[in-house]
This record gives C-alpha cells, structure tokens and sequence, in this order.
C-alpha cells in the first residue's frame, strides 16, 4: 500500500508539473531561413534591412509563391545560399541614405513591394504597421505617400506594432520584418520575428527573432531577447531598451483576417471577457480536484517513468495555481482575439484604432 501511495503521488507530481508548465510552450518558425549580413558578398552593417527583406521572401517561395525566392546560384535547389544572393541583390537596390549603418523604413518598403507586385501582380497587400511612415516617406523620399504608390500591390499603414500583434501574425504563420531604432531619426536596424514564449518575466516577454546581423545583435543565427513596454512604446532589449519601430508584414490580397481587426481592437473589446479568463485561470485548485484530474494522467504513466518523491511537496490541503496566470495569458489573449477577429469579420463590423498600444495583461488585473 506504501509503495502505491509513493506512486500516485509521484505521478501526481508528474501531472502537476506538466499543467503548471503548459503555457511556456514556445511557438517557433523553425523553417525561416537563418542568414546574416556578414554571409552576403560585399556586405555591410546596413544590410540588416535587405537580409531581413530575403528571409521574408524565402519563407513565402516555400509556402506557396516560389517564384519569391528563384534558384538564384543555379545549383537546382533553393536554400539558403539563393537567399544570401538574394539580400546581395536587395542591398545594391535598397541603398538609400544610411546613417550610423542603418536605414530608414521607405527604403526597405518600396525596393521589397516593386519586387513583389512584378512576380506576382495583385496578389499581395503590405501591412506597414507605423503610423509615422508617410512622413518619413515624404522626408527620404521626398513625394507624398499613396497605398497605390507601387503597382500591382497595396501599402496599408496601420497602428504602431505592440506585442500582441507581433504574435498574432506569428500565430497565423506569417513572420514580419521587424525594424528597431530611436525615433531621431528614424534609421533602423531590421530583423524577421521568429517566436515567442507565452510567459511573463520581471524583464518583460521572451521572444526571438533572426539574428540578422552578428554585429547588430547576437554572434549565432538566433537572437533571443525580450520585449517590454516603457512606458508607452514596445521594444527589444539590446541589451539597451530600443524601441519596436515597425513591423512589416506580406499577406494575401483577400486575406480580409490578415488585417487589424485582431489583436488591435483587443484593449477596448475584450477587457471584461480577458479578466473572466484570468479569474478561471487563477481560482484556488483543491487537492481533491487536482487528484481527480490526475486519474487518467497515472493511468498512462509507466511505473519505471515515475521517481518517488518526498510528500513534502503536497503537504497541506491546497495548492495555488497563482503562478501559471503570467504564462496563460498570451494564450488567453490569442484565443479570445481569434474569435473576435472572426465575429467581426463576419459581421462587417468595423475595427477600432487604439490610441495607444495594448497594456500587458499585468496591467488589466
């Protein structure tokens, strides 16, 4: 009897660490061309920009649009050696003016739309999530903005980016073109959102993104950072604290749910509904229930999988489910945004524009 105690409580413990761990789950675009500057023949630190515009191009030619990415180095395959040649191309055209090796956004935007609209015309819009960008179009530039500046696709300027929409469009399979820089002026070092961990740390939001260049970011193809707000603004530690300038994201012409009526409407909509979500997600668990949930996990567990362990770690009758509400949220906050999108979507309903980024949920309880 002694010994099968031990086991239940064993396997009790197995079942709780896996609940209480359910939420870290990373989400990972694992098949995202990993590249950096320093790989490009004559490259250089402004070049972040046209690798992070390649990357893009390479994740779309294998989903659907190949003629995104051709077989630029004419070795019968597409890899990652055609998206190097690639961003070579790119950064002879997207040139521009450079300050500090960086570039400002038009200069990425309009070369990376031309090449777009050219192989496939009509097919694509361009979410452009900064709402200072026409200005900075008519500074480097020096012509107006029009979303109908570049042929055969749409330029849609939308609301600055925050970190719900970053993992909306992760979520929905789409990587961005992440720009980072201060606002004077608005030169940028670029990279492509990768994935995210749904957990808050005292820091901020674990995330990670191409490490697009090894000089800008980190010396490894993976640049693991988190993202915070302060006070009122998104962005990256550098490990300095730099804003998230823009995020630049390529979506069907007809993919109506690609579009800001997701996560952008979540603070005004969806406070009420999130917060009953937290509450479920907080409430005391008794140990009779957590036992009840276990059945079946000790029934699959097999014997030799299981350790003993001291019952020191139930001792008392309840146990506080407290800690997993930082890790839920992201998930919480995603599901519920999807089905808002949805029902708006369907209903024709109109999005509304925050005025300012969405809070962390920290911030609604």
């Amino acid at each position: 009897m002694r010994i099968r105690n031990h086991l239940f409580l064993a396997a009790l413990l197995v079942f709780l660490a896996a609940f209480m761990t359910w939420g870290a789950e990373p989400f990972v675009l694992e098949e995202l061309h990993l590249v950096h500057w320093e790989q490009v023949p004559e490259g250089r630190p402004s070049f972040t920009g046209p690798v992070s515009a390649a990357v893009l191009m390479a994740w779309h030619a294998e989903h659907g649009y190949p003629d995104l990415l051709p077989d630029l180095n004419g070795d019968g395959r597409t890899d990652e050696e055609d998206t190097i040649l690639l961003a070579r191309d790119f950064g002879e055209e997207m040139g521009g003016d450079i300050i500090d090796d960086r570039l400002a956004d038009p200069f990425i935007v309009y070369p990376l739309a031309r090449y777009v609209a050219e192989r496939y015309p009509d097919e694509f819009r361009m979410l452009i999530y900064d709402e200072s960008f026409p200005e900075e179009v008519v500074q480097d530039l020096g012509q107006p903005f029009s979303p109908t500046d570049v042929p055969g696709i749409v330029l849609d300027v939308l609301e600055d980016p925050f970190y719900e929409l970053y993992i909306f469009h992760l979520e929905e399979l789409r990587p961005g073109i992440v720009g980072i820089g201060f606002d004077m002026p608005e030169w940028n070092d670029f990279t492509v959102s990768r994935s995210y961990i749904p957990e808050e740390l005292p820091a901020g939001m674990p995330v990670d993104l191409v490490s697009t260049g090894f000089e800008q970011f980190v010396p490894e193809p993976v640049w693991e950072t988190i993202m915070r707000l302060e006070p009122e603004r998104w962005g990256f530690l550098t490990p300095e604290w730099i804003p998230f300038e823009t995020l630049i994201i390529l979506i069907p012409q007809d993919d109506v749910e690609g579009m800001h009526d997701g996560p952008a409407t979540f603070q005004a909509e969806t406070r009420e509904t999130t917060q009953e979500m937290i509450r479920a997600e907080t409430r005391e668990t008794t140990l009779a229930e957590i036992q009840e949930m276990a059945l079946e996990e000790i029934r699959s567990t097999p014997v030799a999988a299981i350790s003993l362990v001291s019952q020191e770690f139930l001792a008392g009758s309840r146990v506080e489910i407290q800690e997993i509400r930082p890790r839920a949220c992201a998930a919480c906050q995603m599901a519920h945004a999807r089905r808002q999108r949805l029902t708006r979507a369907r209903s024709g309903v109109a999005p509304l524009s925050p005025t300012r980024p969405v809070q962390p949920m920290s911030a609604l309880v």
